[in-house]
């Protein structure tokens, strides 16, 4: 960046020639004074103005509402148009207390939508990097941040998967009993049939988990147990497993943990202690 300096650049003007050199500038006219000064307070005002409008552009608005869901709860909203929604511990969703043109929501964990119908105003959750649009249907959507995938599965009638990104340009339809998922790069899958139920059961207290990453998994079972994991080895966070899990009592669930990453699991207080056979032997 190239240094400005503060110098002066002819230090020999005193003061009989420095009123000399402003006599030696020719008069401006006040007409042209006036005009100058108007432009200047055109050019004031526009900078204030664009100032104040972009402040309350990204200024979290007055009317719209947090819900952070701790770790081993679960809530239920009804939002003002009749939508339901169930949060999943660890979520967090931002909504307008009530609607007007249009129906936007923001969503940082896993929620079940029941959308009510609307043709003129399409239901949109943003996640992440996606943005899921319908007129009124149901569907889960998954966008926790140790996936960077946003996943979305469809119950009942038909929902929109694109990317947040305006410039891309590949939108996918999923229809019921399908689930599709939103790349880290932002392109969504081809919609594939799944298990609907399977995929929601987690509203139930079960989970399953098809080639996920320990750490995934660990991740879901701090948020429903309340739990901190301390793991020695971080090459076990790595590992891929598909497993079912229930909650019930968590020392259960620890042992089939245990089993299926080869490690020793020890509760220390609200610490898992994770370690790897390898340091026993």
């Amino acid at each position: 960046m190239e240094k400005v300096s503060t110098e002066k650049k002819d230090k020999s003007i005193g003061s009989s020639s420095f009123w000399s050199f402003l006599r030696s500038w020719p008069a401006v006219p006040v007409r042209r004074t006036l005009q100058f000064a108007s432009i200047f307070l055109v050019l004031a005002v526009a900078a204030w103005s664009f100032k104040f409008l972009h402040h309350r552009l990204i200024a979290p608005q007055a009317d719209y509402q947090v819900v952070t869901v701790e770790n081993g709860q679960r809530t239920h909203l009804n939002l003002s148009d009749g939508t339901h929604i169930v949060l999943d511990a660890g979520s967090r969703l931002e909504y307008p207390l009530r609607f007007s043109h249009s129906r936007e929501v923001f969503l940082r964990g896993e929620a079940y939508f029941e959308v009510t119908p609307n043709q003129e105003r399409p239901f949109c959750v943003h996640a992440h990097h996606a943005t899921i649009r319908v007129l009124g249907t149901r569907f889960n959507v998954r966008a926790w941040k140790e996936n960077p995938a946003v996943a979305v599965t469809v119950s009942e009638g038909r929902v929109a998967l694109s990317s947040s990104d305006e410039s891309a340009q590949k939108t996918v339809i999923i229809p019921k009993g399908y689930f599709s998922s939103l790349t880290e790069e932002g392109v969504p899958t081809t919609p594939v049939p799944v298990d609907v139920e399977s995929n929601l059961r987690w509203r139930y207290n079960e989970i399953r988990f098809k080639d996920a990453s320990v750490e995934e998994v660990m991740a879901q079972l701090q948020r429903w147990y309340d739990y901190q994991f301390d793991v020695d080895d971080l090459s076990v966070l790595k590992q891929r497993m598909t497993v079912h899990i229930q909650m019930t009592n968590i020392d259960d669930v620890l042992e089939l943990m245990s089993i299926l990453t080869d490690t020793k699991i020890t509760k220390d207080g609200k610490t898992i202690k994770v370690r790897a056979k390898k340091w026993r032997e």
